[in-house]
């Protein structure tokens, strides 16, 4: 059932893995045809870790987002407070946090849901 977003979010590790400033423009055209893929998939398509580690990929970088990316972050944003937190690691509960930070996300919502999950596991 998650092996759509799997696969995308694999794809798009690759297409992201070099982390320099300026991207090339074939890099820039597939992130933003797997950002538009991402956006189409159907909910039931995420868990919890493989949204979390996508929204780190498009949407974890400062500065403006090309539209592609800036939709399916924002898809997925609405998409994680419907999730069950508990299936993701410390690492993929500090990189949400940290796109919600980057991102300016003022939702009570999925903060809570964050900090609820980081609290159980303390």
């Amino acid at each position: 059932r998650w092996s759509s977003a799997k696969l995308l979010a694999r794809l798009l590790q690759q297409v992201t893995a070099n982390k320099a400033e300026r991207q090339e423009e074939p890099q820039r055209k597939a992130k933003a045809i797997l950002a538009r893929a991402i956006a189409a998939l159907p909910a039931s398509s995420f868990s919890a870790r493989v949204a979390a580690r996508i929204l780190y990929r498009l949407g974890g970088a400062r500065g403006l987002l090309e539209e592609a990316e800036a939709a399916a972050v924002s898809r997925l944003l609405l998409l994680l407070p419907r999730l069950s937190l508990a299936s993701c690691s410390f690492r993929d509960l500090s990189c949400i946090a940290r796109v919600l930070e980057s991102r300016k996300v003022e939702d009570e919502t999925i903060w809570r849901a964050v900090e609820e999950e980081v609290q159980q596991r303390q």
